[in-house]
């Protein structure tokens, strides 16, 4: 009789599993929770632990991670990310996975449809300086999912993965939002509805302008006033909806050449494409405009003369402006500012390209210095056998930086740490202090710098001294 009863118990089990077709509901005990939630389309999480762990919603698994990363000077994060989105009946298929700041609903760090496994994966690039992220789900222009999740962990430790299963007690796979590309991105989530090849749009930097600086005496250490070679950079990639990379833009305009080298600008990225570049003089006026294909991006100038170069592309080019009709001096105290040439460029690959395949913006930009016939790449992207970096001596010093906003160069002859206090605990740090070095600026300092950005929102602090 007893095993009568245990027979009919479990008939009754494999019925309620088949009709609700969640097993997450019927045990919930496997999430490693207690209490299931009521039924909800709308489910939300607030994530002050990046570690491995698991939400109060025994549904959703947050498997998150924080590392300690390898210092390469640069001032943004490659963070993975992968979420699955399930319902009642199994994976959603075509939910849109957004990263954004909290306060920023307009540019995305992030955005990936669901596939067929209701998976959404891939890089988002994060500025070391943001303290939290809000990561959403949506279907259609329903958010069925939210979390904030903290970027900064301990100290010198930062997010370097997202990983969460995101399961919802509901049926959100028929409401069949707007599509009208047919790409998987409804129109609502998408930036291009009308194009099947892209679905979004990520900027860098979000605050609309950065500022690359170069040293050019490598491999000696130089001046370290780091006004040799500086750009002002803008990118922006569109990605499909599976957030492979099919198109990038940049907008570059040269700032200053404090320089007596010569050299010429370049990046490189991966596969074969369309390349699409004006180039205009310091008067505003356009001077060259290319549009060709190339079988390897292996070696694009960013600012390019003719297409004459991928035929023989040596950086002794005369098809490549030299920085030294480029640019005038700009960084001589008291000095009045000359207008440099600037360069549009799109690039639209041939095949989609993985983010694994190839470096976030600004990308592998890099100078050639045509006096010394050396490359000057940012750190963190070329490794010598022993695993040191290339382009970092031996105490941690850089050749070239970003920074993901507004930035006032040194003047000539001014190490950077006489305009920029906090530099040197930076760097010695190998990253971990003062990842806003460069907004730690106070009256005394400022005058070591040329004045050409007047609207920098400088720290009132400097607590480096």
């Amino acid at each position: 009789m007893f095993k009568k009863y245990i027979l009919i118990f479990l008939i009754f089990l494999l019925a309620q599993c088949g009709k609700d077709k969640n097993p997450f509901m019927l045990f919930p005990g496997n999430n490693n929770d207690g209490n299931q939630t009521s039924s909800s389309t709308t489910t939300s999480d607030n994530t002050n632990n990046n570690t491995s762990s698991t939400s109060n919603n025994n549904t959703n698994t947050i498997n998150d991670q924080c590392g300690t990363l390898n210092y390469d000077t640069q001032t943004v994060v490659d963070v993975n990310v992968r979420v699955q989105v399930l319902d009642i009946d199994g994976p959603v298929v075509g939910a849109t996975v957004v990263l954004r700041l909290p306060n920023n609903a307009v540019s995305n760090l992030f955005q990936v449809g669901t596939n067929e496994n209701g998976i959404a994966q891939g890089i988002a690039q994060i500025s070391t300086s943001v303290d939290s992220l809000l990561l959403e789900v949506k279907v259609g222009s329903n958010v069925i999912y939210s979390a904030n999740i903290n970027n900064r962990c301990d100290l010198g430790q930062y997010l370097v993965r997202i990983d969460r299963n995101v399961v919802v007690n509901d049926d959100v796979n028929n409401q069949n939002p707007i599509d009208s590309d047919g790409d998987g991105t409804p129109d609502v989530n998408d930036a291009y509805p009308d194009d099947p090849t892209r679905a979004t749009k990520i900027v860098f930097p979000l605050s609309g302008a950065g500022v690359i600086a170069f040293e050019d005496l490598y491999p000696v250490p130089g001046d370290a006033d780091f006004n040799d070679v500086v750009l002002q950079i803008y990118n922006e990639e569109d990605l499909n909806t599976q957030g492979q990379v099919v198109r990038i833009r940049g907008r570059y305009r040269f700032l200053a050449r404090g320089a007596g080298y010569n050299h010429v600008v370049l990046i490189k990225l991966p596969g074969s494409g369309t390349i699409i570049q004006k180039v205009y003089d310091g008067n505003n006026s356009r001077v060259s405009q290319i549009n060709t294909h190339v079988d390897s991006l292996d070696k694009v100038p960013l600012f390019l003369k003719d297409s004459l170069f991928f035929a023989n592309p040596v950086y002794t080019s005369s098809s490549i402006y030299r920085t030294q009709t480029l640019c005038s001096h700009n960084a001589m105290s008291g000095s009045s500012y000359v207008p440099c040439y600037s360069s549009e460029i799109e690039i639209i690959f041939d095949q989609p390209q993985p983010k694994t395949k190839q470096t976030s913006a600004p990308y592998d930009l890099y100078i050639y210095v045509l006096n010394t016939n050396k490359e000057i790449h940012f750190p963190g992207l070329y490794l010598r056998n022993d695993g040191s970096d290339v382009y970092l001596d031996n105490d941690g010093f850089p050749w070239a930086l970003l920074i993901p906003t507004k930035w006032n160069w040194p003047l000539e002859r001014k190490y950077i740490t006489t305009g920029y206090p906090c530099f040197d605990e930076w760097y010695v740090s190998r990253g971990t202090n003062f990842t806003d070095w460069y907004l730690r600026v106070d009256s005394t300092s400022q005058r070591n710098l040329y004045p050409y950005f007047s609207d920098i929102n400088y720290s009132e602090t400097i607590g480096c001294r």
